[in-house]
């Protein structure tokens, strides 16, 4: 493998749970485990209260490990049941560059999707896609879920269970938010944005090369969901023609993460569970995903050298943004006054304030 990976897709805690500053020690625990020279951490924020801790968590973790810790922010947006949702989001993402983010992470998962009510393409977004274009800040755009997710009897049962079946209840159809979505990068070509998991198109690799065709500046990452290698396997020479042409627009990423507040989970060995199987299947004619055995890729060393960091370094930076370490923590208090004393947001922003404080010397800015 190459001798430097870095993740690309990294989550404090996964979605059901609440992120905590144990996470960022856990993050730590992952990254010295499984031999990671940066990890980028992808922080989904939206409207919910029950967030806010997570981008001073990031800038946190950042400012305990410079050097090896990347994280894109998130945007804070208004209600579902607001009125107005054009929100101050060019301003968000300027506070956020300032802060020492390195990117954007923004998030069309369907059930989001639904919820906001807002297509990809809205204009509400126009000012900040027109602001990320022009200034070249890398966005990371979760777009989508897999196929099988709107068809009752394919969708596996668990992801059925955490509600992410979309057959039913007025949820936009894939190939809606795929249009919605080729609708906004129509509007935005030069945009320096990576269409997430593939953008859930393993079996549907000449639409997506039509895509890297038509747009320079678009990427994808392999963070797996339930079905990528299995359709990987299915033609693998095909797939591996793919990634050899397209080595300099493909990253490597997990979707890894830590536990969270009240969730039980070997997080390391979760990890290294994942990684393992995927370079397995990345460097070998054959390899297991989940205890499942199935066709790999046998990339040459120079494409594995570009999906496990090269092209990270390319979209982003070889080294990860200063942290802005007295306004982190002016941001951090900012967000403690929003958050519901007693909530465990609120308990976690001042455990975060208080550590933040410690790395200042202990003065407020």
């Amino acid at each position: 493998m190459s001798k430097t990976l870095i993740d690309c897709h990294y989550h404090l805690c996964i979605s059901s749970g609440q992120a905590c500053v144990e996470n960022v020690d856990h993050l730590f625990e992952i990254m010295d485990a499984c031999g990671l020279s940066g990890v980028c951490l992808q922080n989904i924020t939206l409207w919910r209260s029950d967030t806010l801790q997570l981008n001073p968590l990031a800038l946190l973790a950042k400012m305990r490990r410079p050097h090896q810790v990347y994280a894109f922010g998130g945007l804070r947006l208004p209600a579902p049941d607001a009125t107005d949702k054009s929100g101050n989001y060019v301003e968000q993402l300027q506070e956020l560059l300032a802060l020492g983010f390195d990117g954007l992470k923004m998030f069309a998962k369907p059930t989001v999707r639904h919820a906001f009510g807002q297509p990809i393409d809205s204009p509400i977004y126009d000012s900040l896609l027109d602001y990320l274009e022009n200034t070249g800040v890398p966005l990371l755009y979760h777009v989508g879920d897999p196929p099988t997710f709107w068809h009752s009897e394919q969708i596996p049962p668990a992801c059925k269970a955490r509600g992410w079946y979309y057959g039913e209840g007025g949820y936009p159809s894939l190939e809606t938010i795929y249009q919605e979505c080729e609708r906004m990068l129509q509007k935005h070509p030069r945009l320096r944005i990576l269409l997430a998991h593939f953008y859930f198109m393993g079996d549907s690799l000449d639409r997506l090369s039509a895509l890297l065709d038509r747009y320079p500046n678009l990427l994808t990452d392999i963070t797996p969901g339930v079905e990528m290698f299995h359709q990987f396997s299915q033609d693998s020479q095909k797939a591996r023609a793919f990634f050899i042409r397209y080595q300099d627009r493909i990253l490597f990423g997990t979707d890894n993460y830590g536990r969270g507040l009240g969730l039980e989970v070997d997080y390391v060995k979760a990890a290294q569970d994942k990684i393992r199987d995927m370079l397995s299947l990345l460097e070998r004619e054959k390899g297991t995903f989940r205890g499942v055995e199935l066709n790999g890729l046998a990339l040459p060393m120079p494409v594995m050298e570009k999906i496990c960091a090269g092209n990270f370094h390319r979209w982003v930076s070889s080294k990860p943004k200063p942290v802005d370490s007295a306004a982190s923590l002016a941001y951090t208090q900012r967000l403690l006054a929003l958050a519901q004393p007693e909530s465990a947001a609120y308990e976690e922003l001042i455990k975060v304030s208080s550590q933040m404080k410690a790395m200042c010397g202990g003065t407020k800015p």
